[in-house]
């Protein structure tokens, strides 16, 4: 299979599927659109097979070549100002802003932190996943050995990772230990959250089980800065476990103080009210420490991001 982060051009002929029509093949493959926009795009003729432009029932065949031209298809602003902390043969370290998307999902390809940095290095793995409010420390794998290698230590929980949060709230301990169960919520109105409830036997759990330490870095007008240690990764574990403990993130419209905030957010209907309640445009959470194995050298190295100016706002 041929990559072009620009072009997206693919040979039919390493494929082993039967025929089928371009629109089937383009929803299953590409789910970060719906069908009703690939049928829009399609429609713009941003699609080619074998160099004409091809309808949406157009019976894919093996041996045909599909390029989908994105250049011109709109996309959302984000702020792309992201920096390249460290690279070399094998890796990068990227410190990503607070309103980028690492893979390409829902309205985004283009303007996603993958895409740039195709553009910039060509196929690449990124191990560490970012929400796309989330800001802080990314690790991309330059190759597939060291994705491979790499990939054993997140297995192990051999890499490290701190995250800076600020929280609703100003909790009674210094120090927590929280562990217990993270699972999709059966009430509510967001359909994708997580619940984390606590239990002392979290290993027992499976892919259930969740730990994090916090520890209160400073506390402030009703507000703390913690520092959030990472021992498992799961889904929205910070702040499903934060929301959990009472200690909700800033900015947070899905784990915050109202969970409707994020409804009308994807319904573009936010209230000046809304935005009072969250205090931050995006939620107040940044990767800002990152330890691993170099996955050529084995030394052990470590990766720092100081928070960003949104957030260091709160703590000035």
């Amino acid at each position: 299979m041929e990559f072009d982060p620009d072009s997206l051009r693919y040979i039919r002929s390493e494929f082993t599927e039967e025929p089928q029509p371009l629109i089937e093949f383009l929803c299953r493959r590409f789910t970060y659109w719906t069908r009703e926009r690939w049928l829009e795009a399609l429609a713009k003729q941003i699609s080619k097979v074998n160099g004409v432009a091809a309808e949406p029932q157009y019976l894919l065949q093996k041996g045909d070549i599909l390029s989908l031209d994105l250049e011109h298809v709109a996309e959302p602003e984000v702020d792309l100002n992201f920096r390249i902390l460290h690279e070399d043969d094998d890796i990068l370290v990227v410190d990503k802003p607070g309103d980028l998307p690492v893979h390409p999902a829902g309205a985004f390809f283009k303007n996603t932190l993958w895409h740039h940095l195709a553009r910039r290095i060509g196929a690449h793995h990124i191990l560490t996943r970012l929400d796309r409010e989330t800001s802080g420390l990314v690790l991309i794998a330059r190759h597939s050995t060291a994705a491979s290698r790499l990939g054993r230590q997140m297995e192990r929980r051999q890499i490290g990772k701190v995250y800076d949060a600020l929280v609703e709230g100003s909790p009674a301990w210094d120090h927590y230990d929280a562990s217990g169960r993270i699972e999709t919520g059966v009430n509510g109105i967001v359909r994708k959250k997580f619940v984390f409830t606590e239990e002392s036997d979290y290993l027992s759990l499976g892919k259930l089980g969740a730990r994090t330490e916090f520890e209160v870095a400073v506390r402030h007008g009703g507000l703390s800065h913690l520092r959030c240690t990472l021992h498992t990764g799961r889904t929205h574990q910070i702040r499903a476990t934060l929301k959990g403990l009472g200690l909700p993130l800033l900015g947070d419209k899905i784990y915050g103080l109202d969970e409707s905030c994020f409804v009308r957010f994807v319904d573009k209907r936010m209230t000046d009210e809304d935005r009072a309640l969250l205090r931050m445009d995006r939620q107040a959470l940044h990767c800002g420490s990152l330890s691993f194995r170099h996955p050529a050298t084995q030394e052990h190295v470590q990766f720092n991001a100081p928070m960003p100016a949104d957030m260091a706002a709160f703590l000035s």
